[in-house]
C-alpha cells in the first residue's frame, strides 16, 4: 500500500496544498494520506478535501484539524466513496461535530473505521456502530433500497443487532419512517 504522510517535520502550508489537491484529483496509486502531528490550517484542509472529492484510490485519511476543518471533511465525505478508514483529531465544537455525524449517517456508507480524538465514549460507540453497519453493506441496502426490502428484514435487523446499535437504529427509524408503517411491513417485498 502506497501512502503519503506529512507530519510536524514535513509541514504543508496553503501554497503547498493546492498542488497536492490537484494531484489527488488524478491520483491512481496512493491509497493512504496522513496529515498529522500539527493542526492543519482551514485553507490546507479545504484544498485537500477538494482533491479528495474526486479521488477514488485513497482508502485511508488521517488529519489534525479545527472545527471549521471538519466541515470541509464533511463536504468531502458526501462525494468521496473510497475512504474506508478515517481518523480526525483536534478540538471540534459541538455544532460542527454534529454536522460531521449527520453527514456520515446520511450521506456516506463506505466508512468502516472511524476515529475522532479527543476520545468521547458516547461518540466512540456511535461511530463504531456506524462503521459496523457499513462494513458488510447492510446500511447501504437499508437506506437506499427502501422499496425493495423484504418484509421480515426488520425482525432480522433488530434480532441480529440486539442492543449493540440502538442509537443508530433509532436514527434510522426517524430518517425512514415510511418503512415502519404497518401497511409497509405487511406487504410482500422482493428479496435483496
Amino acid at each position: 500500500e502506497e501512502g503519503l504522510e506529512f507530519n510536524r517535520h514535513m509541514h504543508v502550508d496553503d501554497n503547498g496544498a493546492l498542488p497536492i489537491s490537484n494531484a489527488l484529483k488524478v491520483n491512481r496509486s496512493i491509497q493512504s494520506l496522513k496529515l498529522t502531528g500539527y493542526p492543519i490550517s482551514d485553507g490546507v484542509i479545504n484544498h485537500i478535501c477538494n482533491g479528495l472529492q474526486q479521488n477514488s484510490t485513497i482508502t485511508e485519511f488521517w488529519c489534525t484539524i479545527s472545527s471549521r476543518g471538519i466541515l470541509a471533511v464533511s463536504d468531502m465525505l458526501q462525494k468521496n466513496k473510497s475512504i474506508k478508514r478515517l481518523g480526525i483529531s483536534g478540538e471540534i465544537a459541538k455544532e460542527e461535530k454534529n454536522t460531521f455525524l449527520r453527514t456520515i449517517m446520511e450521506d456516506n456508507f463506505t466508512l468502516e473505521d472511524i476515529t475522532v480524538l479527543p476520545y468521547e465514549e458516547s461518540l466512540l460507540i456511535l461511530l463504531n456502530d456506524i462503521a459496523w453497519w457499513n462494513g458488510d453493506g447492510w446500511r447501504r441496502k437499508l437506506m437506499s433500497n427502501t422499496n425493495e426490502l423484504p418484509a421480515g428484514l426488520w425482525a432480522d435487523v433488530f434480532a441480529f443487532a440486539g442492543v449493540r446499535c440502538l442509537d443508530f437504529l433509532f436514527y434510522f427509524v426517524k430518517s425512514k419512517p415510511e418503512l415502519f408503517k404497518l401497511a409497509t411491513l405487511g406487504k410482500k417485498r422482493k428479496r435483496i
